[in-house]
């Protein structure tokens, strides 16, 4: 299986700039790998419709339907449904290593009103010696690829993204700050709002909005959004940060192959 975030990280180009002694989105102790300090991401993500969440609504409309037929009925334990619809990225980047961590839960019926949370989720990790690792975290199976040592990263320059937002009729809505972390909100035409990192432009992040989330809501390779909003009478990717810092120690077990993967050479 091809493992798109760390061929992506690989193949990022960078400079040596100086190294970097303080956080500029949570403090801690420097903690950097060549000349980038080492910067961790959490997220909680989940389309929003009309100001809601939208497959948890439409969970609750299904659970009246069945009471309202008198269908008997299993519903979502009551302390799992806030987690319905949603995902859970978890994120370490540093110089020459990364590890990404998505875990997603959705709603499935195996018969009328018989609901049942399913969890999902894969983790993507590149090493310091070249290696990339995928696991898919319902079935512990994974993959590991030789994907050559990561070059270093180089200074981003957002001219031409910038000219790219503005062709496509995207707008700058000001500074914004997100747990202690300076960004740049972007509004797209469809009235997304994305406030995207502006500290890391000398480490590859861009801080453009144009193609910063991908999909399915996650941030891309090349940009962090610190907090996605869509409009209020529409739908779209909700983001919200709950932890974010610069240049704080990385636990060693970040960079790990979950103990029970089982990892096929290719």
């Amino acid at each position: 299986m091809q493992n798109r975030f760390a061929t992506t990280f690989a193949a990022i180009l960078a400079v040596a700039p100086a190294a970097c002694s303080s956080s500029s989105g949570g403090g801690g102790d420097t903690a950097s790998s060549g000349d980038m300090p080492s910067v961790h991401l959490e997220q909680t993500i989940y389309m929003e419709s009309s100001g809601k969440p939208q497959e948890e609504t439409a969970y609750h409309k299904m659970l009246a339907d069945c009471a309202a037929a008198g269908t008997p009925t299993t519903p979502v334990a009551a302390g799992d449904v806030q987690r319905i619809g949603r995902k859970k990225l978890t994120e370490t980047i540093e110089a020459n290593r990364s590890s990404r961590r998505v875990d997603a839960w959705k709603l499935e019926a195996a018969a009328p009103c018989q609901f049942k949370l399913v969890h999902e989720g894969s983790q993507d990790i590149q090493t310091a010696d070249g290696k990339a690792y995928h696991v898919d975290l319902a079935t512990n199976e994974g993959d590991v690829q030789a994907s050559g040592q990561p070059a270093p990263r180089e200074a981003v320059d957002d001219g031409d993204l910038d000219a790219q937002a503005k062709a496509a009729k995207w707008t700058r809505g000001g500074k914004g700050n997100v747990q202690g972390a300076a960004c740049e909100t972007w509004v797209a035409p469809t009235g997304d709002q994305y406030c995207v990192w502006t500290g890391g432009t000398k480490w590859g992040f861009s801080q453009a909005g144009i193609n910063a989330l991908d999909g399915d809501g996650l941030t891309s390779d090349s940009a962090i959004v610190l907090q996605a909003t869509p409009p209020a009478a529409g739908f779209g990717w909700n983001v919200k940060t709950d932890q974010f810092t610069v240049g704080k120690a990385a636990d060693a077990s970040t960079f790990a192959v979950p103990p029970n993967a089982r990892i096929a050479s290719n």
